[in-house]
């Protein structure tokens, strides 16, 4: 499995909804320790589609809160996961403010 990150650089472009935590360097290391995935590559594009076009995966897996993933008409079999409440980033430092 190909497991693609946005760079730095392209994660601080997503706006205040996607606060930029961990550098790119510790979430490949974390991303690439998991068994399955295979090899982690990072995009500095604001979406992954051009490495979408280039990789041409024959399966694409996005979040659930992503309902029509970028790259979906390139890759023949999408699937979403659902997400685990209250673990984002953002609530992870929304309960850091609030000092819970």
């Amino acid at each position: 499995m190909i497991f693609a990150l946005n760079s730095d650089e392209s994660a601080g472009r997503q706006g205040k909804n996607h606060p930029l935590i961990n550098s790119l360097e510790y979430r490949k290391s974390m991303v690439g320790a998991l068994e399955c995935v295979d090899f982690v590559v990072d995009f500095a594009e604001d979406t992954p589609y051009e490495l979408i076009s280039r990789i041409r995966p024959e399966v694409l897996v996005k979040g659930s809160d992503w309902p029509n993933p970028v790259g979906s008409d390139l890759v023949p079999e999408i699937h979403s996961f659902g997400l685990v409440g209250g673990h984002s980033t953002t609530s992870l430092i929304e309960k850091i403010r609030s000092g819970n």
